[in-house]
């Protein structure tokens, strides 16, 4: 299985919509996308990246690079992953996190962090298995 990896094109923003909303949960619009898209896409700490086979988008990574303190460059947070469930366990996933990691180093970036849902055990499973550990509480309250 080749699986092409680039940053987004503006021709791949239905196909995100369909992942984020099936894959991941959630009812965003492809207006309410291509205006985040166009905001994030003006500024150089925001990358989204989509895997490719056969020519079909069949899953995304979307990462922010984020300034903090105790990091002396900042950290590649990722927002967003997600595959299509019909081709799942088969690397993608993986593949996309290296890429991203791959680009964060080229940045001199040396840690990433991401959050994941409590119900979502075998995304836990994947990342643990990608070498990510548990290490906090993610705390949201609504402003």
């Amino acid at each position: 299985m080749q699986i092409i990896i680039r940053e987004i094109d503006k021709k791949d923003y239905p196909d995100i919509v369909l992942l984020r909303n099936n894959e991941l949960g959630g009812n965003i619009t492809l207006e309410e996308l291509s205006a985040k898209m166009d905001i994030m896409n003006k500024n150089e700490y925001y990358k989204t990246f989509v895997a490719l086979y056969e020519n079909n988008v069949v899953g995304f990574i979307s990462t922010i690079i984020v300034l903090a303190v105790e990091f002396p460059i900042g950290y590649l947070r990722i927002d967003g992953l997600a595959v299509n469930k019909n081709i799942q366990s088969k690397g993608i996933g993986t593949k996309l996190l290296v890429y991203a990691e791959n680009y964060a180093k080229e940045k001199g970036i040396t840690a990433s962090s991401l959050n994941s849902n409590f119900k979502r055990t075998d995304a836990h499973t994947f990342y643990e298995y990608n070498g990510y550990t548990k290490h906090a509480y993610y705390f949201v309250k609504g402003i």
